[in-house]
């Protein structure tokens, strides 16, 4: 998935979200959120505080 296909799907622009990539944007925790529900990943996989991609360790 492109930077720019991830934009449309969450509606930003792929700036933004190169930005969030490289760690030069902080994001809200709505946008965290949505991130999660279209990834299907916990904020702590995201975030890269755990390697399991679910709360309930799957």
């Amino acid at each position: 998935m492109t930077a720019s296909q991830l934009g449309k799907a969450m509606g930003i622009t792929s700036t933004q979200v190169g930005d969030m990539e490289k760690g030069n944007s902080a994001t809200s925790m709505a946008r965290l959120y949505d991130l999660c529900v279209f990834f299907e990943v916990s904020a702590d996989y995201l975030l890269g505080l755990t390697e399991k991609t679910s709360v309930t360790g799957e």
